[in-house]
């Protein structure tokens, strides 16, 4: 089995938002929201949502880079 490129578009299943990290890199990114996304290419993956978005919701899945410069997977509507 090889690597294969996949579009990053999916389906909200549930959010939360953070608004206590232990972690002092995330306490000026708080409150955070994330959530799972079930991607049409078949994986659910954890990312940090651009918005608060319901579970439904239909996003791309973007890298980019948080506050601490750390890439991270991030949630927009496509």
């Amino acid at each position: 089995m090889g690597w294969a490129d996949a579009a990053g578009d999916g389906t909200v299943l549930a959010t939360t938002r953070l608004h206590v990290t232990l972690d002092p890199a995330f306490a000026a990114d708080l409150p955070l929201s994330i959530g799972s996304v079930a991607l049409d290419a078949g994986p659910v993956v954890l990312a940090f949502l651009g918005e608060d978005l319901a579970p439904g919701a239909r996003l791309a899945l973007v890298e980019a880079d948080d506050s601490a410069g750390r890439s991270v997977f991030r949630l927009a509507r496509p």
